[in-house]
């Protein structure tokens, strides 16, 4: 099966969060959680924080408190989609195409123990680039979410990532209706989107 998903924007190639730049408000009044603090907390995937057991560990939104029925996740495809501005409301933005993990792994209450120990590993350089991109009062945030050893919820292994070579403002991509928001798609009977993003 494929499936699709959206990580909060960033540009520094999700190898630490890059600030409140281009972040997107969300719809009406509401305001999406990369707006209210931000930065999403998926902004490390591609840092590849590996462990001693061989898998690179992250974070993604459509796992956190959902999805859990979905142990291995065998074609993951990622969309982000970037704001003129900064939270302005109503902001003009690009749909764009980041790339596909296979064979990802989704963690449980099973996998606390080490996620708790990569957590305490990367804590510090965590901070530090959230300090870097000035992102302020997240310390309340942080501590709940490694008290929950929720930080990371999904590991995969490096070599199962694919990522196009270029700008990924160059990878523009036309979403089907109701595939927009931070939670998981079934995509594998969409033939036709399946070959937009494939073309990437």
């Amino acid at each position: 099966m494929k499936h699709f998903t959206r990580l909060s924007w960033n540009s520094n190639g999700w190898q630490h969060p890059s600030g409140i730049a281009n972040k997107c408000k969300g719809a009406g009044n509401n305001r999406l959680y990369e707006c209210l603090h931000g930065f999403g907390w998926e902004e490390w995937l591609f840092h590849y924080i590996e462990h001693k057991d061989g898998y690179c560990y992250g974070f993604l939104q459509c796992f956190n408190n959902k999805n859990k029925k979905h142990k291995i996740i065998k074609e993951l495809h990622l969309y982000t989609r970037k704001c003129i501005g900064a939270c302005k409301p109503n902001a003009k933005a690009d749909f764009l195409y980041v790339g596909e993990i296979n064979d990802l792994e989704v963690l449980g209450k099973e996998h606390v123990t080490i996620v708790n120990s990569v957590i305490s590993a990367n804590e510090k350089m965590m901070k530090e680039t959230l300090d870097d991109a000035e992102i302020k009062n997240y310390d309340s945030e942080f501590n709940i979410l490694k008290k929950n050893g929720k930080i990371f919820n999904v590991r995969f292994k490096r070599s199962n990532v694919k990522i196009p070579k270029g700008p990924v403002e160059n990878r523009s991509i036309k979403l089907p209706h109701g595939l927009y928001r931070f939670n998981l798609y079934d995509i594998t009977k969409r033939t036709q989107f399946i070959n937009q993003i494939k073309k990437y």
